[in-house]
């Protein structure tokens, strides 16, 4: 399903209650919001906003989700509900209720949503933490977030990292022929 699907289908549900006991907060999602944020704590490249200071800067309910998974397996690789080898995609968020219109989302787009935490704990999904941009399932992504190490992402991020993603884009390659390599690549920081 793509994603301009998924969405209608979630907020459909959404708003006619398919989401049992959520009509107050399908209310509050109907304003113009950002409940979502896909972005990563990136210093190395100029980018220091994390989904706690969305969150206070919205002064709304925010979400961590869609920012470990890379654009290639977003768009191409989803799949059923029920399908084997499905991939997961975290969603870390304080409202617990919230929360299950997000992972809604996500299993409408073809992936299978995995409790990330609160948002205080939504480091565990950044850039080279165990389960970022790794294309698991969801038994090994909740693994992954369980591994991660505070501290650690940030040294793999600003060296190996920045290194890896230069030398396998040097040539300037299209995306798709290099998904492959940049999986391996972020699976071999973090070896589970």
């Amino acid at each position: 399903m793509g994603l301009s699907a998924a969405l209608k289908n979630t907020a459909t549900r959404a708003q006619h209650g398919g989401f049992a006991g959520r009509s107050a907060l399908s209310q509050r999602l109907a304003r113009p919001t950002t409940p979502l944020g896909t972005e990563n704590d990136c210093p190395a490249v100029g980018f220091r906003r994390n989904s706690r200071q969305t969150a206070c800067h919205l002064g709304n309910v925010c979400f961590k989700a869609f920012n470990s998974i890379m654009y290639y397996a977003l768009s191409e690789l989803g799949k059923p509900e029920g399908e084997t080898d499905r991939l997961a995609i975290p969603v870390a968020g304080d409202d617990v209720r919230a929360k299950q219109i997000v992972m809604g989302l996500v299993n409408d787009m073809g992936f299978d949503p995995v409790d990330g935490g609160s948002l205080a704990e939504s480091w565990r999904q950044q850039p080279s933490t165990p389960a970022y941009c790794c294309d698991y399932g969801a038994e090994k992504t909740l693994e992954g977030i369980k591994a991660a190490v505070r501290g650690k992402a940030e040294q793999i991020r600003d060296t190996e990292w920045r290194e890896g993603y230069g030398k396998l884009f040097a040539n300037n390659p299209a995306y798709a022929d290099v998904h492959a390599d940049i999986i391996a690549m972020n699976r071999s920081f973090n070896p589970l």
